[in-house]
């Protein structure tokens, strides 16, 4: 059974993002005005504005009226974009099973 989400419900849900991206940001911002926290823990900063990205990209995908193939061409994100594309490549993407 393949269920469709209504328009609504996707930029609702990429809102969610942008809201969540944005608290995520503060708190990045926040522990970069530590140098302490910056020299002990710059990888896992990093990781966090990599998480702000990719919510980011999944609120702009939600919100797209266009293909997928457009869609995954305008991802700036080339890991996302290839993990994306493999998705849909495989038919997971549509709810369907990966074949074994």
């Amino acid at each position: 059974m393949s269920a469709v989400l209504p328009k609504a419900m996707m930029t609702a849900l990429a809102d969610e993002l942008v809201c969540a991206s944005g608290l995520l940001g503060e708190l990045t911002s926040d522990l970069f005005s530590d140098p302490e926290a910056v020299r002990r823990h710059m990888v896992t900063l990093q990781k966090l504005d990599l998480v702000t990205q990719i919510q980011f990209g999944i609120a702009e995908l939600l919100r797209c009226e266009r293909s997928v193939d457009e869609a995954l061409n305008a991802i700036t994100l080339e890991d996302m974009a290839l993990r994306l594309r493999a998705a849909t490549q495989d038919g997971s993407a549509d709810g369907a099973p990966k074949p074994e």
